[in-house]
């Protein structure tokens, strides 16, 4: 299950790379942004990262408990 997080992990970082390289170059005007291979492989790209991005999330070890803190703070702030 580490192994498996660990290497979601890593094409998940690798990914954002990619999408960050395209963007990089994107706004440097070395990539012409109405190519449509381009466009396609970024597309499969946002595409791969909610995947990779659903898949972690599931194999996540550490619960957040936001609603409870949520909660717990509301009521602070309306009690005082």
């Amino acid at each position: 299950m580490v192994l498996a997080f660990v290497i979601l992990l890593i094409l998940f970082l690798l990914l954002h790379s990619i999408r960050t390289i395209y963007s990089s170059l994107k706004i440097k005007g070395k990539i012409n942004p109405h190519n449509k291979l381009g466009y396609i492989l970024i597309i499969i790209d946002m595409i791969a990262l909610w995947i990779v991005w659903f898949k972690m999330c599931e194999m996540e070890y550490y619960t957040v408990i936001i609603q409870t803190l949520l909660n717990y703070i509301g009521f602070n702030i309306l009690i005082y």
